[in-house]
C-alpha cells in the first residue's frame, strides 16, 4: 500500500515537472502491460520467463532512446517530426469533422496507417511527439514475438530462436 502511495506521489511530481514525458510514459505503460499479459499466453511455457524479460528489455531500451533524443533536442532532422506534424493535422481534421480531407493527406504521405493511428491518438490524448515515438517503440518491442516463432519454425533448436530475438532486441 505504501509503495502505491509513493508511486502516486512520484507520478504527480513527474507530471508537474515533465508533463509531456510523464503523459507519454503513462500512455505507453497502459498499452504495454495488457499486451505483455497477452504475449505471455502465446509464449511456450519453457521460454516464457526469457521472452518476457526480453520484451520488457526491448521496450525499455526503445523508450530510453526516444526520451534521450527528446532530452538532447536531437529532433530537428528526425523523421518523427514528419509523423508528428501529419498526425497533428489528421487529429485536427478528425476533431473538426472534416474526415473527407484526411484521405488526401494520408494518401500523399507514404505511410497512411501509421499517420492515421498517430492522428487518432493525438485526437484523444492531445499532440505529444513522444506518444507517436512510444507507439513505435511498443510495436517494435513486440516484434520479438513473431521473430521468436519464425526462429522456432526454421530451427527445432530453441537456442536459435533465442539468439534471433536477442539479436533483434
Amino acid at each position: 500500500m505504501i509503495g502505491l502511495l509513493v508511486l502516486a506521489v512520484l507520478t504527480a511530481l513527474a507530471t508537474v515537472l515533465w508533463p509531456d514525458l510523464t503523459a507519454s510514459l503513462i500512455f505507453s505503460v497502459c498499452l504495454f502491460v495488457p499486451l505483455l499479459v497477452w504475449a505471455r499466453k502465446v509464449f511456450p511455457a519453457e521460454e516464457r520467463p526469457y521472452l518476457t524479460r526480453l520484451v520488457v528489455f526491448a521496450f525499455a531500451l526503445r523508450l530510453a532512446g526516444a526520451y534521450l533524443v527528446e532530452a538532447l533536442a536531437l529532433m530537428e532532422k528526425h523523421d518523427a517530426l514528419k509523423y508528428h506534424w501529419i498526425g497533428f493535422r489528421v487529429a485536427e481534421l478528425l476533431l473538426g469533422g472534416r474526415v473527407e480531407e484526411i484521405y488526401g493527406w494520408m494518401r500523399s504521405s507514404g505511410h497512411p496507417g501509421y499517420y492515421f493511428l498517430v492522428g487518432v491518438i493525438y485526437a484523444i490524448f492531445g499532440p505529444n511527439i513522444l506518444l507517436g515515438q512510444n507507439l513505435n517503440a511498443l510495436a517494435s518491442a513486440f516484434t520479438v514475438v513473431p521473430i521468436y516463432f519464425l526462429g522456432r519454425e526454421i530451427s527445432p533448436d530453441p537456442r536459435a530462436a533465442r539468439l534471433s530475438v536477442l539479436a533483434f532486441a
